[in-house]
């Protein structure tokens, strides 16, 4: 008799344990929506990949120094990328000091910043 008492008992908590963890995992796709980042506040143009053409050949990758004297050579008003002055592989070398500038990378880069690079009020976004 205790047996089957400690039996029902330990059933009976198995199926509490499963029934709390099914209903956990339901409860994680109703917060996941709040957390959500408005594509408001950047601006941008959708990447598309041809993975079969010519344009996918690699080249040598090609080193740029961007300090705050060049930095309209590389970024427009906005901070945008601009799309003729670098290719995909290449390396940005950050040199010097950028004091509230944007950095929008719509490429695949290497991106270094030299011992002498100070960014105070400064925005990086990077995209796939």
């Amino acid at each position: 008799m205790v047996k089957k008492i400690k039996f029902s008992l330990i059933l009976l908590l198995l199926v509490f344990i499963t029934l709390g963890a099914v209903s956990a995992a339901e409860d994680v796709n109703t917060t996941a929506d709040n957390n959500l980042i408005s594509d408001s506040a950047v601006s941008y143009e959708p990447i598309s990949y041809n993975y079969f053409s010519d344009s996918d050949i690699m080249t040598a990758s090609v080193s740029h120094s961007v300090s705050s004297s060049n930095y309209g050579t590389y970024f427009d008003n906005e901070g945008n990328l601009k799309s003729s002055s670098v290719n995909s592989g290449d390396t940005m070398n950050l040199d010097g000091s950028f004091s509230g500038k944007k950095f929008i990378l719509n490429k695949q880069l290497n991106v270094v910043g030299t011992s002498t690079n100070s960014m105070r009020d400064c925005t990086v976004v990077l995209f796939k």
